[in-house]
């Protein structure tokens, strides 16, 4: 069974609510709709109120239409509900079900009809709450208490379990008295005016009475001894009572009786409930009902918030210029309705033909049903290393963030440029950024240095200084301090000796230059280049950090 909400935080809340107030039971309507609605939940502290508010409301008369109308409310516990929103299973062993299935013997016990050990097991895996029944030989005469006279009227309607009016009109501590009004209504009534038919019932004690739509009482809880009917009589040829015996107090009896039970798989112990979910045994059980409402399907909830597409669509937009843009959107769809408070993805790619594995960490809001991307861990073997290393990066709301290509190359000891970085008060800044190998973080990763503009390293100054390299044209410029800022190593041909020859160029902040590298990837400009200006930097005071006060150039990051 299905139920459908449009804010899984709201269902959460209530539950936890209901559990913490005692409400042990909620019902809901269960009419199927066309279009996305939240499930209305009522909360019951007992199975009979839930049971007996899911009678009255499956006949309901529509003053507009003038008809009698057909319900579909059911009930259920509580813990079930709150197991469909944790949607957790558990491992249920051969074991376990032997166990339970001796103690059902032992104790005489049966599963509902609604059960079979098959149909059982997804009950197990979450060990939600469902019925059981046993027999037991009573006699009435012992166990009758009070007894009722029941008024039943039925106008007629084209389904049959609709329409039905029925009331005590007398209620008595002996047989007699009631026998007495019982024989009073069908004397004076000879007309019958009022299209009544009429039982004589008696009620068991310690149990709650409960009426069918036809006014007879349930096995469980009394017994039916007269009913008289109205009808036509074809011997007299005109409308007669017909006042039939049905039972007497002399009988015995054997009845259903229903109660609730849960396996405690870590115990291999099943329990017994009564309708307000405390523990019992059949010996001890003083209320109990056929619950005719009670919802016997295994319950999954579809969570159809109107805000999961703005978030699937704010969550896709993210990973596409976090350079994720291919993460499977049918993966991320799944997760965000699989209502965990956190998940992760996990993405592979290839940088110069070496592995990257990320693994995507997303959360829920606290205050809301909507998923944040928090970061990511990238995984890879940097070059010259033998071995991988693993580097978290965090995703910064309120400024620029650091793409899959960009985290591969800081993880290879190069410098990414960012034109919004956020520093400790949130206020952004332009900056380069190099991981500081010498300065991890308490959980194994390093920390990235931010490099702002009064460390004056400029871009553009560096590449006039080297006169081999020669870029032709506005665009092409552009584009090769663009692939720089990403922190990739970008190959240039150059003219060397009347020859064409081949270079890789990199951006270096901290050595003020660019870091040239011939075809076969040595070093061949000095990482120290300008490095007197470095020198002058420093002892100008000009900090090289993240927490410094930010210039006229920045601003102040704005929230989302």
């Amino acid at each position: 069974m299905e139920i459908e909400t449009l804010n899984i935080a709201e269902l959460r809340q209530f539950v936890q609510e209901a559990r913490e107030y005692g409400w042990n039971w909620v019902a809901m309507d269960t009419t199927p709709v066309d279009s996305h609605r939240n499930t209305v939940l009522y909360s019951f502290e007992s199975a009979n109120e839930a049971e007996a508010f899911c009678e009255e409301g499956n006949m309901r008369f529509d003053f507009m239409a003038q008809d009698w109308m057909p319900g579909y409310f059911q009930f259920m516990p509580t813990h079930n509900l709150w197991a469909a929103i944790q949607n957790k299973e558990l491992a249920v062993s051969n074991d376990a079900v032997e166990a339970l299935a001796a103690q059902l013997q032992r104790e005489g016990l049966q599963l509902h009809p609604a059960y079979d050990m098959g149909r059982l097991q997804p009950w197990l895996k979450q060990e939600l709450i469902f019925q059981v029944q046993w027999n037991k030989m009573i006699y009435p005469g012992e166990e009758a208490e009070r007894f009722h006279v029941v008024a039943h009227q039925y106008p007629g309607h084209q389904e049959y379990e609709l329409g039905h009016v029925k009331g005590i009109v007398g209620s008595f501590d002996t047989l007699g008295e009631a026998a007495t009004l019982f024989k009073t209504l069908t004397r004076q009534s000879i007309d019958n005016p009022d299209n009544n038919d009429y039982l004589l019932i008696a009620e068991y004690k310690d149990h709650h009475l409960k009426l069918n739509m036809e006014g007879w009482p349930e096995e469980h809880c009394g017994l039916t001894l007269q009913t008289a009917y109205y009808e036509y009589d074809a011997d007299i040829q005109e409308k007669a009572w017909r006042v039939q015996e049905i039972n007497t107090l002399d009988e015995p009896k054997n009845i259903r009786h229903f109660l609730y039970a849960r396996f405690h798989l870590n115990e291999n112990q099943l329990k017994l409930y009564d309708d307000r979910l405390q523990v019992t045994s059949t010996e001890e059980l003083k209320i109990t009902a056929y619950p005719s409402h009670f919802i016997s399907e295994k319950l999954t909830i579809k969570n159809v918030m109107t805000m999961n597409m703005k978030n699937f669509e704010y969550l896709k937009d993210q990973l596409k210029y976090t350079g994720f843009g291919d993460i499977a959107e049918k993966e991320l769809k799944t997760k965000l309705e699989g209502d965990e408070p956190k998940f992760t993805l996990t993405h592979e790619r290839e940088f110069d033909d070496r592995k990257v594995v990320a693994q995507l960490e997303f959360n829920r809001s606290k205050e809301s049903d909507m998923y944040f991307f928090n970061g990511y861990k990238v995984t890879t073997t940097p070059e010259n290393q033998k071995e991988a290393m693993t580097q978290h990066f965090y995703v910064n709301h309120k400024g620029q963030n650091i793409t899959l290509k960009e985290a591969y190359n800081l993880m290879n000891g190069r410098a990414v440029f960012k034109q919004e970085w956020s520093n400790r008060e949130n206020q952004l800044y332009p900056a380069w950024l190099k991981l500081d190998f010498t300065n991890p973080d308490d959980k194994g990763s390093f920390k990235l240095k931010p490099y702002n503009e009064n460390y004056g390293y400029n871009l553009e100054k560096s590449l006039e200084k080297h006169q081999e390299i020669k870029i032709v044209g506005e665009a092409a410029a552009q584009q090769l301090a663009k692939d720089l800022q990403k922190g990739n190593r970008v190959p240039i041909t150059i003219s060397k000796d009347g020859a064409s020859a081949k270079i890789f160029v990199e951006a270096s902040p901290t050595t003020h230059g660019l870091n040239v590298y011939d075809e076969n990837m040595k070093l061949i400009h000095p990482k120290q280049n300008n490095g007197e200006r470095q020198g002058q930097a420093e002892k100008q005071g000009q900090k090289v950090a993240d927490d410094v006060k930010p210039t006229n150039k920045r601003r102040q990051a704005q929230h989302h």
